[in-house]
């Protein structure tokens, strides 16, 4: 029923490769982090736009509204937006996806297995790969092949790697930050002088204005650790997902550098010899061949070539450019394409003989396929197999070769998107230089593309098992920006109360505030994984472990609380009282913030 909602296309946007051993909800949640994410922040932002314009215009809105509009419909709509965004967008932004589940017929044997014969085919058809990555991606052999295939044929600059835990986490994050934030809203909707204290009237009194700031920083410290042991219960769950990201990213690594694909499992081990042959073909480490003929048919040869009439000489021509050259006493001929620009054009892709570009066989293959890189290059821009044959054919005819001219089919093929020349041409050709080729040196080829450049390009999206993205750390606390928001609008007319010369001074100060939230909220989870890291090393698994985790989650969450305190204290100190040494502790406190996140995010720690 799956395979019959699918679609019958040329190319796909993103062919997904995922572990069959990973859990299905898991996938599930990355599938629609990566096709979502984004959108989900984009629509949660226009609400808040919307929500705010609305407050504006109509100011006087019961409490319970304006925390239903600023608050409970962003979050919702992010939610929303997050699950089910390529049907409410009707796939407008969505891209194609080849995936196996889906796209292979599950219901019929034979047409199943048609299916998973062709997934060379179907890889190489593909813009980009999607990596479902968990702890036992590199571990399965099928998983291997697909990379190696299309690593191959486009490159690693066309890899997306997406952690299974990186959307769960974010999501409880916002939802427990939203649980918290909400109960919040509502002592403030209950009690609308909640958290009003006596620092105003103490100023009034004394006239003191150290000691007035001072109370200040004190006041919001206690009320910022309060808010830290609310938060505790997320944290316990937020020290699970991370130790599982901590332990399976370090593991990966640790395992990438040793990376072998003959330790790599397969459900069906009779397949195992099918996959490491078509790994080996594939890495085949043989001497790759040229367009060539034997000595004296490839003089003449390339005589004729240069007779071949071209266009006009008002029309946009790239010529003929043959050579004639002694190697090792033979001679041999290079032929580049002969291309009429002014000429109607047909795309590979598009035309009968797909991949199908001339080449001329020869006894002795002498020279490199960097030789006839211009080739491959113009006639991949268009030119077709038909339109370039003929001129070719007639040349080597009349040179007296009975040398053949045949096609290249997709196996041979080695990048249509680069538009390099194939190898070889006919599976008994492949298969001789495979058996000339140690099977063994052919997959550690693989083995030291996975340990090195693909290890690098990991590192460089996700970076080491310490980092955490920025971004989503900030995505996490999203609900609390939104509920300060809507609290500090709910007690603008208590300005008075709190100590503030005028309403605009308060809402200044206090949306100043929580824009300075942004530098220190991500930096809870950031520390939680540094210590973590310094943790589990010396630690077996167990509930040593586990509480020792937390208590370092603990610490980080109240030091990170107690650096915002004094951010927000002295500001709202030094413009209350405009008191220099306010002023000092604002920029060392907001100075330490920042040197902390370009330490722990932003590449500090390279």
């Amino acid at each position: 029923m799956r395979f019959q909602s699918t679609m019958k296309v040329n190319h796909v946007d993103i062919f997904v490769s995922h572990s069959w051993s990973a859990n299905a909800w898991l996938k599930y949640l990355a599938v629609c982090g990566f096709l979502n994410l984004s959108l989900a922040k984009k629509a949660t932002g226009a609400a808040v736009v919307v929500s705010c314009l609305l407050v504006l215009l109509l100011p006087n809105l019961p409490m319970w509204l304006l925390f239903c509009m600023m608050v409970d419909i962003p979050v919702l709509i992010f939610f929303v937006f997050f699950f089910y965004g390529q049907h409410l967008t009707c796939g407008l932004w969505c891209p194609s996806m080849w995936v196996d589940k889906l796209c292979v017929d599950q219901g019929d044997e034979s047409r199943k297995a048609a299916g998973l014969a062709g997934l060379p085919t179907f890889v190489q058809c593909s813009g980009r790969m999607l990596v479902l990555w968990d702890e036992t991606y590199f571990e399965r052999l099928w998983c291997n092949f697909e990379l190696a295939v299309f690593a191959k044929y486009r490159g690693l600059k066309n890899f997306r790697f997406l952690p299974v835990w990186l959307p769960p986490w974010i999501l409880i994050g916002v939802l427990f930050s939203y649980l918290l934030w909400r109960l919040i809203a509502t002592l403030q909707e209950l009690d609308p002088e909640y958290g009003i204290d006596d620092t105003a009237r103490y100023k009034a009194v004394s006239g003191d204005k150290v000691a007035f700031g001072i109370q200040r920083v004190l006041k919001i410290l206690t009320d910022l650790e309060t808010y830290a042991v609310l938060e505790m219960p997320f944290f316990v769950v937020a020290v699970a997902l991370l130790r599982s990201k901590l332990d399976g990213h370090r593991s990966l690594l640790d395992n990438m550098k040793r990376f072998d694909i003959h330790h790599a499992k397969c459900s069906v081990e009779d397949d195992r010899d099918v996959i490491e042959a078509q790994v080996a073909r594939l890495y085949a480490i043989v001497e790759e061949p040229v367009i060539a003929l034997d000595s004296l048919e490839g003089q003449m040869a390339a005589e004729a070539l240069r007779s071949i009439p071209l266009s006009s000489p008002t029309e946009s021509v790239i010529a003929v450019d043959s050579f004639v050259g002694e190697r090792g006493g033979e001679g041999y001929a290079r032929f580049l394409a002969v291309v009429d620009e002014s000429q109607p054009r047909v795309s590979p892709m598009q035309s009968n003989s797909m991949f199908e570009y001339p080449v001329i066989a020869a006894d002795s293959v002498v020279g490199s396929r960097k030789d006839v890189e211009g080739f491959a290059r113009q006639t991949s821009d268009g030119l077709t197999n038909s339109q370039f044959l003929a001129p070719v054919a007639d040349a080597v005819s009349d040179a007296g070769s009975d040398y053949p001219l045949m096609g290249v089919d997709l196996l041979a093929w080695e990048n249509d998107i680069e538009g390099k020349v194939p190898l070889s041409g006919t599976d008994e050709e492949r298969r001789a230089l495979m058996h000339e080729s140690d099977r063994d040196d052919c997959l550690q080829v693989f083995n030291d593309l996975v340990r090195l450049p693909l290890r690098a390009a990991i590192v460089e999206e996700l970076g080491f098992e310490t980092d955490l993205p920025w971004g989503d750390c900030l995505i996490v606390y999203m609900p609390a920006v939104l509920a300060a928001t809507a609290i500090t609008w709910a007690a603008r007319d208590l300005y008075a109360g709190l100590g503030f010369a005028s309403m605009n001074q308060y809402l200044f100060v206090n949306l100043a505030q929580i824009s300075l939230a942004s530098f220190c909220n991500p930096l809870a989870y950031a520390l939680l994984l540094q210590g973590m890291n310094c943790i589990t090393p010396k630690l077996g698994a167990g509930l040593l472990r586990g509480l020792s985790c937390l208590a370092c989650g603990v610490l980080g969450k109240v030091f990170v609380c107690a650096l915002y305190a004094v951010i927000c204290g002295t500001l709202e100190s030094y413009v209350l009282t405009q008191h220099p040494m306010f002023l000092l502790g604002f920029l060392v406190s907001l100075t330490a913030a920042l040197v902390l996140n370009w330490i722990l995010f932003w590449g500090g720690q390279q």
